[in-house]
Parts: C-alpha cells; sequence; structure tokens
C-alpha cells in the first residue's frame, strides 16, 4: 500500500558495481546459500518460533541460576528457583503455540475488549490489590504471587493498533484520525502507567507508539514535532523526580556515589569484566550473591555475561537480532497493513526494550528497570512475551508462500493422527 513506500524509501539500497565481473560474481556464490535459505516457504514462521524458543531456554538456565541465591536468602527451597521459570515457560511455550493456530483476523476482531480490560485491570493498581515496588505502583497483588498488568496491557496495545488498520477505521494522511486511533489510546496507557511512577514502561508503550507511525508512512514533520513533545515530557518527568535526576547523572560520574544510585551499574560492569571471553561458568556468579541488586530480572544481562562471558552475551544479541529481522521480514513481505503495524509494534516493544535493557546494564543509559524479554525472571512478562509471539507466528503462517506448506503439514498431522486411531480401532 502507498502508506508504506515511505518506509521502502527509508530503506538503504546496497548496489554491487558491475565494473567487475568476477567480484559480482564472488557475491553471488556468497549471498546464494543465504537467498535460497531466506527465500524457502515459511523461513520467518521458523526463524521466528526458534529465536524465541532459544531465548527462552536461555531465560530458564539463568533463571535458575541467578533466582537461586534469592530462595536461599529467603530460607527458601532453591528448587523453587527453576520450578517457577519452567512452569511459566512450559505455560508460555503452550499459550504460543495455541494462539499461533488461531488466524489473525480472529485474534485483532477482538482488540476493542481486549484493551478495555488491560486499561481496567491497569486501574487495579490503585484499589488496595495494588502493590508498591521499589517506588512504581504498578504490580497487583495475588496472594502467592504477583501480577505486573502494564505487561498484559502492553500486548492490548499492539493488538488494538493492528485492529484499527485491519478495519481501515485510520486515515494516515488525517491528523485527528491518527490521533484518534493510534496516539490518543498510547497515551492514556502511559498516563496510567506514570501515575504509578513507572517511566521505563511508559517510555516502552511510547516506543510502540512510535515505531508504528514510522512504519505507516506518517508525515516527517508530524513525526518530528511528536517526537519532541515526547522528548520533552521525558525530561520534564526526570526533572521532577531526584531519584531519576541521580540516575542520569550516574551516566556520566558512575563511581560518584558506589554504595547508592551507581551501585547496580558498577557491580554489572564488574560482573561482565569478570565473565572474559568465555566466563566463569554456568551457576558460577560471584555478583548473584546478593552484590547486584535484581540481579534474576532487571540485570540478567550482567549474570549472563559474567557465567558466559563475550560469547555468551554476544550470542543473545545474535538472537535479538535475528528476531528483529524475522519481525522485518512480515513488515517488508506481507501486503495486509495490519500485520506490517502488529509485526512493526512488537519490534518497538521487544527489541527496544530489550536495547534499554543491556544499554543500562553496560552504563549507557540510566536505570529505568525494564526487564530483558524472554531472559529476565519474571511471569508477566515473560507470559506476555510469549502471548504476543504468538500472534506474531499466527500472522507469519500467511506469509507469501507459507501458508501453503504450513497448512500442508497441519493437515498431514492431523490424517496421520486420524488413521493411527483408525489402525487402533481394527486391531
Amino acid at each position: 500500500m502507498k502508506m508504506f513506500d515511505a518506509l521502502r524509501r527509508r530503506l538503504p539500497v546496497v548496489r554491487i558495481e558491475k565494473s567487475s565481473g568476477e567480484q559480482v560474481h564472488a557475491a553471488q556464490r556468497v549471498l546464494k546459500p543465504w537467498h535460497i535459505l531466506t527465500s524457502t516457504p515459511g523461513f520467518t514462521f521458523y526463524l521466528i518460533r526458534t529465536v524465541t524458543v532459544l531465548l527462552a531456554g536461555i531465560g530458564l538456565v539463568m533463571g535458575f541460576s541467578a533466582s537461586t541465591i534469592r530462595e536461599l536468602s529467603a530460607n527458601s527451597n532453591p528448587y523453587l528457583a527453576v520450578l517457577r521459570p519452567l512452569a511459566i515457560v512450559v505455560i508460555g511455550l503452550a499459550l504460543m503455540a495455541i494462539i499461533s493456530r488461531i488466524p489473525y483476523r480472529v485474534i485483532m476482531s477482538g482488540a476493542p475488549v481486549w484493551l478495555a480490560g488491560a486499561i481496567l485491570l491497569q486501574l487495579t493498581v490503585f484499589t488496595p490489590l495494588g502493590k508498591e515496588v521499589a517506588g512504581n505502583r504498578n504490580w497487583i497483588s495475588l496472594g502467592v504471587t504477583t501480577l505486573q498488568p502494564s505487561e498484559l496491557l502492553k500486548v492490548a496495545i499492539v493488538i488494538w493498533l493492528a485492529w484499527v488498520f485491519h478495519t481501515r477505521r485510520v486515515r494516515v494522511r488525517n491528523l485527528a484520525s491518527v490521533g484518534q486511533w493510534i496516539i490518543f489510546p498510547c497515551i492514556v496507557a502511559v498516563a496510567i502507567v506514570m501515575v504509578g511512577k513507572d517511566l521505563g514502561t511508559a517510555m516502552i508503550f511510547g516506543l510502540i507508539c512510535a515505531a508504528t507511525l514510522f512504519v505507516i508512512g506518517w508525515e516527517r514533520r508530524w513525526l518530528l514535532a511528536s517526537s519532541g513533545i515526547v522528548v520533552m515530557a521525558v525530561a520534564g518527568a526526570v526533572a521532577m523526580s531526584p531519584s531519576r535526576r541521580a540516575r542520569v547523572m550516574a551516566i556520566f560520574s558512575s563511581s560518584s556515589d558506589p554504595l547508592g544510585t551507581d551501585l547496580q551499574t558498577l557491580r554489572a560492569k564488574w560482573g561482565l569484566g569478570t565473565g572474559g571471553l568465555v566466563g566463569v561458568g554456568p551457576g558460577a556468579s560471584r555478583q548473584k550473591w546478593n552484590y547486584l541488586p535484581e540481579a534474576h530480572t532487571d540485570f540478567i544481562f550482567a549474570i549472563l555475561g559474567e557465567e558466559f562471558g563475550f560469547f555468551g552475551t554476544v550470542s543473545v544479541l545474535i538472537l535479538f537480532v535475528l528476531l528483529a529481522y524475522g519481525l522485518f521480514r512480515l513488515v517488508t513481505r506481507m501486503k495486509d497493513p495490519a500485520v506490517r503495524v502488529l509485526a512493526a509494534a512488537t519490534s518497538g516493544w521487544l527489541i527496544t526494550q530489550a536495547l534499554i535493557n543491556i544499554l543500562v546494564v553496560i552504563g549507557w543509559a540510566p536505570v529505568v528497570g525494564v526487564p530483558l524479554p524472554f531472559i529476565s525472571s519474571g511471569g508477566s512478562s515473560m507470559l506476555a512475551s510469549f502471548i504476543i509471539m504468538g500472534v506474531v507466528l499466527a500472522c507469519a503462517r500467511e506469509e507469501p508462500g507459507a501458508q501453503k506448506l504450513l497448512g500442508t503439514r497441519h493437515r498431514r498431522t492431523q490424517s496421520a493422527g486420524q488413521r493411527a486411531r483408525g489402525g487402533t480401532r481394527d486391531d
């Protein structure tokens, strides 16, 4: 569609000079296997699914490693550190598999209900059920566990933005239409989360909205204007909070308060530095022994670097790059604008959140309290990530060439099951 022409114009075009025929043939020989692989029907579906499972596996290992000390400190059974993440991953993978088999149009049709329900659930944090953690009131106490409703609100917002284009309710060239159907719902989500003082989560909602506006080809002047407003709003939120100001200043003087504001960043760097190339070994981290606060959640990347070294951290970075590539393929290859928006908004959520988390750990960004998707311990974040990936996979099933392949395999599986049941009865 024309609304996505702007995206194609912004993409860099790689040209190979034809002055040397040998160079052209050499480049073609190198790129041919990759071209064959990426041209395989269903490649995007299997790429996204494989990367998601691998990230979840890493998260399971790291969750067990980093959470064991937390359970011991609480005089609890250390094996709960693996049972809880294992249960979350199993439930999450099951949800992802089930959702991926539901036609994405059916999922999007319930977007208004999902969004309304998620907003009401988020408002519950301001009731007696709400729980404050580290100054942020963004959790609901459920007795034996807690729920972070803002994670489910992310899922609802992404599906809502896709539904808006699926039903063709928004006119991209009309500022009022974009404001009504795209910007206003995101502002509502940001406002509710900010009342709970969770700036990090509010920033993710802003990035989801920004990714959507970019991919639909919104006019550059409006993009720049809205970006300026967002920057001023974030600056104002930082200026009004002494703790946020201290976190920002810690970027430029990371050793000015080594036992206070700078503690997490310094200990995270020590962990990464200790890991070296190959790490100190699985489970052998020193920083997780209550030296690094939130080692199992927001700073899990530091424990990963300490135990598995440079190669471990680079492997995780490569997986996130591959996930971003898979989402990018959906943006550029799918004809349905709703799928393109869904993939872009998901990228604005998961990929940028991963980037922010890693930048915080290495000290290039202030501590904002956002988890590393699929790897940080936290049931709400992980389940929400699995749910949205299920929706993404449902869209990837209908990529050109993939629908026939995946549909055929599904029918063959059903037929094989029917034959097996029939054979058992005959016997």
